[in-house]
This record gives C-alpha cells, structure tokens and sequence, in this order.
C-alpha cells in the first residue's frame, strides 16, 4: 500500500490491490449498491485505478477514568 498526500489536508490518499476494513461492532454494507449482511469485516479487491476511497480519520478513544 502506498501513501499520497493529496492537497486537501482532511484526507489521505492510498493505493492498494487488496483492502481489508476492520471494525470494532457490525457495520452495514453495501456491494455495487447493493445491501448485504452487517460484519465486522470487508475484503475488496480492486482493480488497478478503478476505486477512489475516502473516509474521515480515526477518533482516537476517550481516555480511561
């Protein structure tokens, strides 16, 4: 995977083959606009230059009392 910064500072760029999205809970999902079963986990596998992704940034967990 490689990294680009793009001009906008909010977002990060990736290039990848394979990607791999973990979650802590279920997450509802979607294939070519489709929906499928919630999971934990979604796998895609991208042809080269046929996906651009952007999501926000991780909130980083409250501190623990």
């Amino acid at each position: 995977m490689i990294m680009r910064r793009g001009g906008r500072r909010q977002l990060e760029t990736y290039r990848a083959r394979k990607v791999e999205v973990h979650s802590d809970r279920e997450q509802a999902r979607e294939l070519d606009g489709d929906v499928v079963a919630p999971a934990r986990m979604l796998v895609a596998r991208i042809s080269p230059g046929a996906l651009l992704l952007c999501v926000p940034r991780a909130i980083p967990p409250p501190p623990a009392v």
